[in-house]
């Protein structure tokens, strides 16, 4: 049996003079669930069955279509890539010869200025060393005779130097002797003045 909501109404008055109602209900009870039967089914002929393949065909060559379109985009896609690929490649290569030749070429001037620079220096450096050569041997025969005299006035004068040198260490010598010969005959007299002094004194002491 099928339950009814019974309402409570209230009628209340606010403040401004209006009037509202007020409804107070019980949960309502759980409905059951209408059942909507499934249509009938209707016989399918053969003309609306081939229609129905015809369609189906159709939806398939249509798809067939679209991913052989797809397939051809994307084909030309990595075609395109590809060629960009191999664009970009043959420019980078002829940069990278271009910017080798430069630094060749740039490399080749520094190094054949470097080699002038020494070549420079190396035949200055040997022309200083003819100059101090034939300076060496123009003082050599010019001043080779002069240097000669110069040695044997040299051990001509270191000669004498010694000579005068021997003179005077036997001069020397021979003051030397004198002094020792003269120190002895003092000494001996000395003995003999205090020998004779002492018998003197002892002949007075017996008298």
């Amino acid at each position: 049996m099928r339950k009814f909501d019974t309402n409570l109404k209230s009628f209340t008055e606010s403040k401004g003079g209006l009037k509202f109602d007020v409804v107070i209900s019980d949960s309502p009870s759980k409905r059951t669930k209408k059942v909507i039967p499934s249509p009938n089914k209707k016989d399918v002929s053969l003309s609306e069955i081939e229609d129905k393949l015809e369609a189906a065909e159709q939806r398939r060559l249509s798809q067939l279509y679209k991913e052989q379109n797809m397939r051809s985009r994307r084909l030309n896609r990595v075609v395109e890539v590809q060629k960009n690929k191999n664009s970009f490649i043959k420019r980078f290569k002829t940069k990278a010869m271009e910017s080798y030749d430069k630094k060749m070429r740039a490399t080749g001037r520094n190094r054949e200025a470097y080699l002038k620079s020494i070549q420079k220096k190396n035949r200055d450096l040997l022309m200083r060393v003819n100059e101090i050569k034939n300076t060496t041997l123009f003082l050599r025969d010019n001043h080779f005779d002069t240097f000669c005299r110069k040695f044997e006035t040299a051990d001509k004068t270191r000669q004498i130097q010694f000579n005068s040198l021997e003179e005077h260490l036997s001069k020397q010598d021979r003051c030397i002797e004198q002094l020792q010969t003269q120190i002895l005959e003092i000494t001996s007299l000395l003995q003999s003045y205090t020998i004779n002094s002492s018998n003197k004194n002892k002949a007075t002491d017996g008298i």
